[in-house]
């Protein structure tokens, strides 16, 4: 599938505009810190992000401009990446600190409005107690209003049921 060009709705003008007048802002970021405990399928939380992306084109949407004008491009679904920072190596005080420092990292990365994606996560391999890994994910997007957040939750309880 190739690109696909579409005029901009009104908060993806802002968002595109405010990214224009303060480069690397995150003010249109969403970041969360989910703590996982228990047996840890990597390659399943990897294939089910890339489903999520595959299902959802605005996380697959870069902008560009034509005439001055904000133009959204939905790119071509692509491989989702899930990088792994393992601190199981530190104290139990350090590990702490440490996957609180990172998730306060990728809070404040800015993602590329020109580039993408517009949603990343990284996985955060705390520990290992009584043979249950401890782990934190911290899914990152960008959106200019809230119908992501909702779209993600429902896709995660769906899969529930």
């Amino acid at each position: 599938m190739s690109e696909q060009i579409f005029p901009t709705s009104f908060g993806q003008q802002r968002l595109w505009f405010l990214d224009q007048v303060a480069p690397g802002t995150t003010a249109y970021n969403l970041a969360r810190a989910l703590r996982l405990k228990g047996v840890l399928d990597q390659s399943a939380l990897t294939k089910a992000l890339q489903s999520v992306t595959s299902r959802h084109e605005s996380l697959r949407t870069v902008f560009t401009s034509e005439d001055d004008e904000a133009r959204q491009v939905v790119l071509p679904e692509s491989r989702f990446d899930l990088p792994v920072s393992d601190i199981s190596a530190l104290s139990p005080e350090q590990r702490e600190e440490a996957a609180l420092r990172i998730a306060g990292e990728e809070a404040s990365k800015p993602f590329d409005l020109s580039t993408g994606p517009l949603f990343r996560a990284i996985l955060v391999r705390i520990g290992l107690e009584d043979r249950e890994g401890h782990h934190g994910v911290c899914p990152s997007l960008c959106r200019p209003d809230g119908s992501r957040l909702r779209s993600l939750r429902g896709s995660d309880q769906e899969r529930q049921n």
